[in-house]
């Protein structure tokens, strides 16, 4: 069980990471995480950086399609 970072791409194309915590493991299966601001999120990836070992990385990647 380790942290987590995840890198969120806006609308107007603004990109920022988040650290989640590892206490969110305890919560269960599920984990929510809102985003503040009002902007239109259209893409998010589980460890960009690619630092935690992953057998199947095409899974952490999620692109809004319009």
């Amino acid at each position: 069980v380790m942290p987590v970072e995840l890198s969120l791409t806006f609308a107007d194309r603004a990109v920022t990471t988040v650290r989640l915590p590892v206490e969110m493991w305890n919560l269960g299966p599920q984990f929510v995480y809102r985003v503040s601001g009002g902007k239109a999120v259209v893409a998010a990836e589980v460890d960009p950086g690619r630092v935690l070992p992953d057998v199947k990385r095409d899974n952490n990647r999620w692109q809004a399609r319009y």
